[in-house]
């Protein structure tokens, strides 16, 4: 079992851009979904996030929101 923190789920977003740390990404091929929680204080601080993008730019909010819903 491995409980996520904000900042493994960020750096985990950028698998999708190619801006992933490679030991991340190879560390999490070795690892099953099943093995992967996280908690309420890493969904708030990942929702502030989002909403404190879209303040700035609302674009790049609204697909931080998009990519946010699998949490």
């Amino acid at each position: 079992m491995y409980l996520f923190d904000t900042n493994v789920i960020s750096e985990i977003r950028g698998l999708k851009f190619g801006k992933c740390n490679i030991g991340v990404k190879e560390w999490l091929s070795t690892i099953s979904l099943e093995q992967i929680y996280t908690n309420l204080i890493v969904i708030m601080e990942l929702e502030r996030g989002v909403l404190g993008m879209e303040r700035k730019d609302p674009q790049q909010g609204e697909i931080l929101k998009i990519l946010s819903i699998w949490v």
